[in-house]
């Protein structure tokens, strides 16, 4: 999950909290790159324990590299996957919205 604002909270040992420096990179392309199938792999690769309760080491978390371009062409890639993921939330929301139309119209 991505919080763009600093909280005052507690995290327990069930959570990993990383900060970005925004000089080096873009929060939200690294929000990007830990979307991807490749981070959920090394995620899974990585994971052990019980299957109802899977545990990792925070150092093999660490392991992963993010590929890390410079910082504008960070922020140009994230720009276009934000306006996309705004354009799909904007289609769904039509969606649900021609459904009930379709509903309506179908009891009338």
């Amino acid at each position: 999950m991505l919080i763009k604002d600093d909280l005052s909270s507690v995290y327990n040992n069930g959570l990993i909290r990383l900060r970005i420096d925004e000089i080096v990179a873009d929060y939200t392309y690294i929000n990007y790159t830990m979307r991807f199938y490749d981070y959920w792999g090394h995620i899974e690769n990585i994971s052990g324990g019980t299957s109802t309760q899977p545990n990792m080491q925070i150092n093999a978390l660490l392991d992963y590299e993010i590929m890390l371009p410079n910082i504008n062409t960070q922020r140009s890639i994230a720009k276009i996957l934000s306006t996309l993921d705004d354009k799909i939330d904007l289609l769904n929301r039509q969606n649900v919205t021609l459904e009930a139309l379709a509903q309506t119209y179908f009891r009338q």
